[in-house]
């Protein structure tokens, strides 16, 4: 490559670092040259070919030469990104390192007034002042940089720096670090000896599990447009009719065609078309009642899948459900209830041991009872912090008649364990340890499971049906503010 061409291409890409003018912009001026100028292939002056060449010959010559010239191409890029008082500085300097070693001297930041503002920097920076999780993992490495080259005795810790990481990840990770400290340590474990048995976690697995909660709160957001634009659409379709009004009545709902004071004979048409319509409603009503059979052992199971049915007709094209199977949703899904006062499940494949039940009937939908067909332990496969687990329920009542999965938080207090509830996602703990986590869905807390066609959802509003609102409330009313 000739002279011309490379100092082209040197001076060429500097536009991107800022002149330095200040003692504030010599750490990241100083990096930001070094790196730019190695990569343009001036590295070797700072290091192998920092001195002169030496010798005779003409060999030597052309070296000493071919030196000069590299050092006048890299003197003038650094030059080139100079205010004017450091220009002048170094002005008269006729090599690289010359020039770096009188501006270092300069406008390198020294002393406590320069260690409290990094310092003060570094410990203010959040996730909020930045672009997203790895705009923040960048920015609180600069940070740290900046406070080594100040003076080594300035170093930070691993353990420290990835709780800072953490710590500056804002509220709306509260559950997730509440599980991510119970699955990792910040310091290593170690035995008797001093040996590490456990070692503690990097700060790229830190960075990772920030990186995917980002993605799962990003995933939730848009669910929650996406139905927020599904409602929207929905009341769009029933905007306000323009309303006639009468030009000779002056009544609303119909023209002067239609008027009944000018058309007499419209209105008894109307009459007789309106008692033929209600004859014919009975007449249908009268035939419904005769042909069926309404089985009171099964009220539960209807009212269930009518609920169902209503709160999915709405949303069924979003989460693309088949409209043959809405009844065995309810079946299928585990429930975080505040109201169950005990554990109640409808999986007989799903308890380890079983037990007759010898106790009283449970109340139902609509204050109906319910015999629970035995008692034992339930086992639940899930899924918390992104890692399969299995939850274990005693004393569980098998009720097939309920047709629903409840989890009762009552009972989960009684037994030690704690309920934390932040920004739509529950994580229910017990010595220390994640038991199981819940995402609300539409007013329910369902819980994570290990099985990937359960990625359902239900509407949270009301419906007309007196059972169903029962039904409704009783799964519907965990919420944020009942649970710390």
């Amino acid at each position: 490559m000739s002279a011309s061409k490379e100092s082209t291409g040197t001076l060429g890409n500097l536009a991107s670092i800022p002149k330095l003018e200040s003692t504030a912009e010599w750490i990241n001026w100083d990096r930001e040259m070094k790196d730019h100028l190695t990569v343009s292939g001036y590295g070797d002056l700072f290091k192998r070919n920092k001195e002169k060449p030496t010798g005779a010959g003409a060999e030597t010559i052309e070296k000493i030469d071919n030196w000069l010239s590299k050092q006048e191409r890299a003197c003038g890029a650094v030059l080139n990104r100079l205010g004017y008082n450091a220009r002048e500085q170094v002005k008269n300097k006729e090599t690289v390192t010359e020039m770096f070693s009188e501006l270092e001297k300069r406008f390198k930041p020294k002393g406590s007034a320069v260690f409290q503002e990094l310092d003060r920097r570094y410990n203010s920076l959040t996730l909020d002042q930045c672009s997203g999780v790895m705009n923040f993992a960048e920015r609180l490495r600069e940070a740290q940089s900046e406070l080594l080259q100040l003076d080594e005795t300035c170093k930070i810790g691993r353990p420290q720096f990835i709780n800072k990481f953490l710590t500056g990840l804002g509220p709306e990770y509260e559950v997730f670090l509440t599980a991510f400290y119970q699955n990792h340590n910040l310091l290593p474990e170690r035995g008797p000896n001093g040996e590490v048995t456990k070692p503690a976690v990097t700060f790229e697995i830190a960075l990772s599990a920030a990186e995917q909660e980002e993605m799962n709160l990003q995933q939730r957001e848009k669910d929650k447009i996406q139905q927020t634009a599904l409602l929207a659409r929905a009341h769009s379709n029933r905007k306000d009719r323009t309303i006639q009004t009468c030009d000779h009545c002056n009544k609303p709902g119909h023209t002067k065609a239609g008027c009944f004071g000018l058309h007499p004979d419209l209105l008894e048409e109307f009459r007789k078309k309106r008692t033929f319509r209600n004859e014919r409603r009975e007449t249908k009503l009268g035939k419904r009642k005769e042909n069926s059979s309404p089985p009171q052992l099964d009220e539960n199971y209807t009212a269930a899948v009518s609920f169902l049915n209503t709160a999915f007709i709405s949303f069924q094209p979003q989460f693309g459900l088949a409209a043959s199977e809405p009844s065995k949703l309810l079946e299928r899904i585990h429930v975080l209830d505040s109201g169950a006062s005990s554990h109640t499940f409808c999986h007989r494949q799903n308890f380890t041991s079983l037990e007759k039940f010898t106790g009283p009937a449970i109340n139902g939908i609509a204050g109906s009872a319910i015999m629970p067909e035995g008692q034992g332990t339930y086992t639940l496969q899930t899924i918390r912090n992104n890692a399969k687990g299995m939850a274990t329920f005693h004393k569980a009542l098998y009720v097939p008649g309920a047709h629903c999965n409840l989890i009762s938080v009552s009972v989960l207090e009684e037994d030690g364990a704690t309920i934390l509830i932040r920004n739509g996602r529950a994580v229910v703990t017990t010595h220390g340890k994640v038991i199981l986590s819940a995402t609300r869905k539409f007013g329910l807390y369902v819980v994570d499971e290990d099985d990937e066609q359960l990625h359902t959802a239900m509407a949270a509003y009301s419906v007309s049906d007196p059972k169903l609102q029962i039904w409704h409330s009783r799964l519907g009313h965990l919420g944020e503010q009942n649970l710390h």
